[in-house]
């Protein structure tokens, strides 16, 4: 397991407290409120409060994370176009998708919006790839990196 997995799995680590103290907390107050007892009632207001502030934090820091890599994923991708290296470019954009599906998994629990231009240039580059032809998949990765920053 490489540091991000590990860093990663600390996240969702933290999620997972968060809910289950948020469920504690839920607990408490259902105890409280069927017994009328207010400090349940209060102790479970606040674990609902802690377990939600836990679970936000672990999702931006997800999210910081995914966007981290995703940079690190761009700036690959555009050395290989630089250097006319289509195997570091490609890379590049593995690295960099795969991260912006971490953030929208483990982050903020939104798939990204990808066009249709998108989508077509990312199979033209798998095209590529697969047959062995890099000047399709160079052609491909300029239009992906280009439907990217027009369209989403």
């Amino acid at each position: 397991m490489d540091s991000n997995d590990n860093s990663s799995s600390k996240a969702e680590a933290s999620q997972l407290s968060g809910g289950l103290t948020q469920l504690q907390g839920t607990i408490e107050s259902f105890i409280g409120n069927i017994t009328g007892a207010e400090s349940w009632k209060v102790a479970g207001q606040q674990a609902q409060s802690a377990g939600a502030q836990e679970v936000e934090e672990a999702q931006e820091k997800a999210s910081k994370e995914a966007r981290e890599e995703r940079l690190h994923g761009k700036i690959d991708s555009l050395k290989g176009m630089i250097f006319g290296d289509a195997e570091k470019q490609s890379r590049g954009n593995i690295e960099a998708e795969k991260a912006e599906w971490k953030q929208a998994v483990k982050g903020r629990h939104e798939l990204p919006e990808v066009s249709s231009e998108r989508i077509d240039a990312k199979v033209k580059t798998a095209v590529g790839m697969i047959t062995g032809n890099k000047e399709q998949q160079n052609e491909g990765n300029r239009e992906a990196e280009k439907a990217e920053w027009l369209h989403g």
